[in-house]
């Protein structure tokens, strides 16, 4: 039996937000949940098969045969069901263009296991049917925006954490804009929170929203944690509260990839909204809808033999399309100039090809013995959310949760760092003319000074050695920086002491892959290459001068940061142990002359 409903003429971008989410359709209908896992296939196919949940003890198997949906357009589903009442579900949504907007109509099928259950099952499906026309019918005109009044009244808990948060000194506007956010936004949305993706909506700074996020976390407004997503599909494989709560290697089950864990690259800090306002977003009421992945464009399963065509409206960037498993996605490069029809086969792809922006028509095919799940993905950048690796470099979250620690023996890898050494020079001089006592004073000072320069430039301080100090950044150019600072700060220092001798302070900065650990003494400290070629660095500096490596000097903000204070950089080579070449570095010496090493 099949019944189809349609709304009016509404806005698009409302429309399918509405219709491409089945999880939030089936909650309004109060359909049972259900629990579903990926099934690996001979072939290595990912199955989506489950159990639906109810009414009552009643439990029904299922098997999703046949997913798809064309972003803006078209979404499908079609489930094999084993159990006492049901033997199929369809769902079909289409959005047909009509004037400036669209007209959104659902289409759906419901089959019976034995002829006597038409009666109820069709009651089901004009019940849902009933549910779904009403939302149809409150979507916006073309158009207009699509945040209606609240859906929910936020209690008195929540309420007190708003106003804690306010104490803290958050802004009027940034906790009116959250509270709207939680009167209005499905328990879905308010799981995966990014506050770089709000900034942008809101038109607000984004590392001040992150500022107050953290802050607002500690007030009890969020609940912050880590999620380590998949490289190719970006979809959540794994979660923690903290840092020790992460493995060095993760898999996804979806796109068939073990991949190893990077801070900078799979690991995305994200901030939940209170439980009470996710109430049943732990439970499932669908397996994958278009809502859920708004960064993929089109999706859809392959039979043996058959090939879709749909066009769709492409904006610059990059695209990828595949299968996942062990055949490499194709990367699609959308620009000014590139083709306006393109043809994939799950046989053979080209690596890369070169897209014409606006409607491209797309014809994908599967040639093989077994069918296969196809993605066209928008590429996610960097800037879409916040890395682990930039909060782990950010003061204001060392300030306010501590330096969170690995566990034991994990060792995890940051894509890239900026890692930063000090030291002084003259030291044992200054031991023997002032004692131990002045000397250790002195030192202790000189690590504040360093320390507040570290934090000014939106770097952490990992450890001190001895009279070095170790300090790591998001980027580059903060770290130049901050050794720029370092050294004129401490020159302004040192001539308040009566020395006869003045210890100098020199600086080594390198950027690159690390590691990232746990250690007992340092908690999140960094190991590797990158580490010991930053040390190498400073060990080439003279007292007054920093030092850098070619990485440092080819990164753009570090020359734009360098023309604008008009400082000279003075490239040398010179060999380093364990290295069969010389090596490039860079000096730069704020406060005067210096002569380069020997």
């Amino acid at each position: 039996m099949s019944f189809q409903i349609q709304g009016p003429p509404s806005d698009a971008a409302a429309a399918w937000r509405l219709v491409g989410d089945s999880d939030f359709l089936n909650r309004v209908a109060t359909n049972p949940p259900l629990d579903y896992t990926i099934h690996a296939e001979p072939s290595g196919f990912p199955e989506l098969q489950g159990v639906i949940s109810g009414p009552g003890p009643i439990r029904h198997n299922f098997r999703e045969v046949d997913l798809y949906w064309v972003h803006g357009q078209r979404f499908r589903q079609i489930r094999e069901i084993q159990g006492p009442m049901l033997q199929r579900a369809y769902y079909e949504a289409n959005l047909t263009p009509d004037g400036d907007g669209v007209r959104a109509g659902i289409r759906l099928e419901l089959s019976p296991s034995y002829r006597l259950l038409s009666l109820p099952v069709r009651m089901v499906q004009e019940r849902n049917l009933g549910c779904w026309n009403r939302l149809l019918q409150e979507l916006p005109a073309p158009g207009q925006s699509d945040r209606g009044p609240a859906r929910r009244q936020l209690s008195d808990g929540v309420r007190a954490a708003l106003r804690r948060w306010q104490e803290r000194g958050v802004s009027e506007r940034v906790a009116t804009a959250v509270t709207a956010l939680f009167e209005q936004a499905r328990p879905w949305e308010l799981q995966e929170l990014r506050p770089s993706v709000l900034a942008q909506k809101w038109s607000m700074n984004p590392r001040e929203l992150l500022v107050s996020f953290l802050e607002g976390t500690q007030a009890g407004v969020f609940e912050l944690y880590w999620s380590v997503r998949c490289p190719r599909c970006q979809g959540g494989v794994s979660m923690g509260r903290s840092l020790s709560n992460l493995a060095d290697h993760a898999g996804c089950s979806s796109c068939r990839i073990e991949f190893q864990t990077d801070l900078e690259s799979t690991v995305e800090i994200l901030f939940a909204a209170p439980a009470e306002l996710r109430t049943g977003n732990e439970q499932a009421f669908c397996t994958l809808y278009p809502a859920g992945r708004p960064e993929v464009l089109a999706m859809m399963i392959l039979q043996p033999g058959t090939e879709e065509q749909f066009t769709l409206d492409l904006p610059e960037g990059s695209c990828k399309l595949g299968i996942g498993g062990a055949q490499a996605d194709q990367v699609l490069e959308v620009g000014e100039e590139g083709e306006e029809a393109w043809q994939w086969s799950s046989a053979e792809a080209v690596p890369k090809a070169m897209l014409k922006a606006g409607k491209v028509k797309f014809t994908l095919s599967n040639p093989g013995r077994d069918r296969v799940r196809v993605d066209l993905a928008l590429k996610r950048t960097a800037a879409v959310g916040t890395s682990a690796a930039f909060l782990a470099t950010m003061p204001e979250y060392r300030e306010r949760f501590g330096p969170q620690i690995l566990a034991p023996d994990i060792r995890i890898s940051v894509q890239a760092v900026a890692i930063l050494f000090t030291d002084l020079t003259g030291s044992a001089a200054l031991y023997h003319e002032q004692g131990d006592a002045s000397a250790f004073r002195f030192v202790h000072e000189h690590f504040a000074i360093l320390a507040r320069a570290v934090t000014e430039n939106g770097g952490v301080s990992v450890k001190t050695i001895g009279d070095a100090l170790m300090a790591a950044f998001h980027q580059p150019d903060q770290a130049v920086r901050a050794a720029l600072q370092m050294l004129r700060d401490f020159e302004s220092w040192v001539g308040s002491w009566p020395l006869s001798r003045r210890p100098g302070l020199k600086v080594g900065i390198h950027f690159g892959p690390a590691m990232a650990v746990h250690t007992d003494s340092a908690g999140l400290d960094y190991f590797g290459g990158t580490v010991n070629l930053a040390a190498r660095a400073q060990g080439k500096a003279s007292g007054g001068a920093v030092v850098w490596t070619e990485s440092v000097q080819a990164e753009p903000r570090v020359q734009k940061l360098l023309s604008a204070q008009g400082l000279e950089v003075q490239p040398f080579e010179a060999a380093v142990k364990g290295l069969p070449t010389p090596m490039c570095f860079h000096q730069v010496s704020p406060l005067g002359a210096v002569p380069l090493p020997g």
